[in-house]
């Protein structure tokens, strides 16, 4: 049986908990990306930052890199690696429970309507009664309010790597909270596979292309020096370097 929303928004926690790992080898290029990125999220302008590439190529490690960034600059940070999926918003689910998680005044702020809506996505907000069927216009609309609702923080950013196996309803949710203008900055990373991409992720990152609301980083693969010195910390863990 896959694991529920909560199981992987756990696991998501404890990953974060281990500790910090050592700087990453190269990538100068994407760091400064990620780094652009996040500094140019505003609360009248919430943001993508989209990293493609190959398998293996380094995304999750620059998914690591751009969290603890966003952390060390005051932001509330949840990520999620999606998985096959297992109903609508599961990715989403995760997200939402790692915020509420991490601040349970968030529910405070809240009005009853949108706790209610959360509930399904996750026990944290609940219990309650469920507002009939979900539609994904009030799932959206019940999000925005948590992000906003954030107190202390710089920003809020949601990680979703293997964004290529994230349902589509997830996926539609996190282009409409980029295109939704807020009290606090918001900005949504999406890492994935470009050759395994489905028609709904490359349609939602194409869209945010084109209204400007995305910054692209073609993953590709490490330099000559850049492998031998990855190489050459592999060989001697007191090195300590990372590139993928």
């Amino acid at each position: 049986r896959p694991p529920s929303a909560e199981g992987r928004a756990l696991y998501e926690e404890c990953m974060a908990a281990l500790p910090p790992s050592p700087p990453v080898v190269g990538r100068q290029p994407e760091l400064a990306g990620m780094t652009a990125a996040l500094r140019s999220a505003a609360p009248d302008r919430p943001a993508a930052l989209v990293l493609r590439g190959a398998p293996g190529i380094g995304k999750s490690t620059l998914c690591r890199e751009l969290a603890a960034l966003a952390q060390d600059a005051g932001w509330r940070v949840a990520t999620v690696t999606a998985g096959p999926a297992r109903g609508a918003y599961a990715a989403l689910s995760a997200l939402v429970h790692q915020l509420i998680s991490r601040d349970r005044t968030l529910l405070e702020r809240l009005p009853g309507s949108a706790r209610a809506v959360l509930a399904p996505l996750t026990a944290l907000a609940g219990p309650g009664p469920a507002p009939g069927e979900l539609t994904r216009h009030m799932v959206i609309g019940a999000v925005h309010r948590l992000l906003a609702a954030h107190r202390g923080v710089r920003g809020v950013l949601l990680v979703v790597d293997d964004a290529q196996l994230a349902d589509e309803a997830t996926v539609e949710a996190c282009e409409q909270l980029v295109r939704a203008c807020g009290e606090l900055p918001v900005l949504v990373a999406l890492a994935y596979r470009t050759e395994s991409a489905p028609q709904a992720l490359a349609r939602a990152v194409a869209g945010l292309d084109r209204a400007g609301r995305c910054t692209t980083i073609e993953v590709g693969p490490l330099a000559v020096a850049e492998v031998a010195a990855l190489v050459g910390a592999a060989a001697d863990p007191g090195r300590g370097s990372r590139g993928v």
